[in-house]
């Protein structure tokens, strides 16, 4: 693609450039203002897509070297729509139930599995945390939840009429 960009943006920058050498010897007519101003457009935007051109490659240079850093988890994410569908749990806070203030860790080991957190969102009064292994903690007003996976989180929220 970059090299395609390079091709247009020479081939539009040389025709700029021509049309500047032709506006020369018509420089007191208005045909040779038409064609400075023309070559003047085409020089400047055949420039403008030789840096996207150079931009494009740079990028996909970029996206070569994060391919090769990132775990193998993380460049083929699991189908979270084959995980099969658990209604949420509220964890609740340690004054309602005494036997959930260990569940006041965002993650236990015995009940996920080794999961790493991949992303944290907030909206409002609600935080949310997305793991490797597709599933999702909730922190809202209403309690701690946990979801088995997007759509089973979906699932309750249309459920609820958020």
């Amino acid at each position: 693609m970059s090299v395609l960009a390079f091709i247009v943006g020479l081939t539009l920058a040389g025709a700029g450039a021509l049309s500047l050498l032709a506006s020369i010897d018509l420089t007191g007519t208005e045909t040779g203002l038409l064609y400075a101003g023309c070559g003047i457009v085409a020089l400047s935007g055949g420039a403008i897509v030789v840096a996207i051109g150079a931009l494009i490659r740079r990028v996909d240079a970029m996206i070569a070297v994060l391919r090769e850093r990132l775990p193998a988890q993380m460049a083929a994410p699991a189908d979270v729509a084959d995980a099969p569908h658990v209604a949420p749990q509220a964890v609740g806070d340690a004054a309602q139930a005494p036997a959930a203030a260990g569940a006041a860790e965002p993650r236990e080991a015995t009940a996920h599995g080794q999961a790493t957190q991949v992303g944290r969102y907030s909206d409002g009064d609600s935080h949310y945390t997305v793991y490797s292994d597709g599933t999702l903690d909730a922190e809202t007003p209403e309690g701690v939840f946990s979801f088995a996976s997007m759509a089973a989180f979906k699932d309750y929220l249309a459920s609820r009429g958020a």
